[in-house]
């Protein structure tokens, strides 16, 4: 996959770096992700679509994460 740059010209790894050296402010953004990707519209759709571009170790560390996020959330 290669890489993308958005609007104000960042690396989606410089994002994803930023946000995991950023701790304190991760949850707050992941969970502004999660509210404009929201399940049952096109966005959340359309994500899910890209989601399959990614390559296994992709598709598992973010199962994990997700699954481990849920789980602590539902305690």
């Amino acid at each position: 996959m290669s890489d993308y740059y958005i609007q104000v010209d960042v690396s989606r790894d410089t994002i994803a770096e930023e946000i995991g050296d950023n701790i304190e402010q991760a949850p707050y953004v992941l969970a502004r992700v999660a509210e404009k990707i929201s399940p049952g519209t096109i966005s959340f759709d359309d994500f899910c679509d890209v989601l399959q571009g990614l390559d296994d170790e992709g598709k598992a560390a973010l199962q994990n994460f997700c699954q481990r996020v849920a789980d602590n959330l539902s305690n």
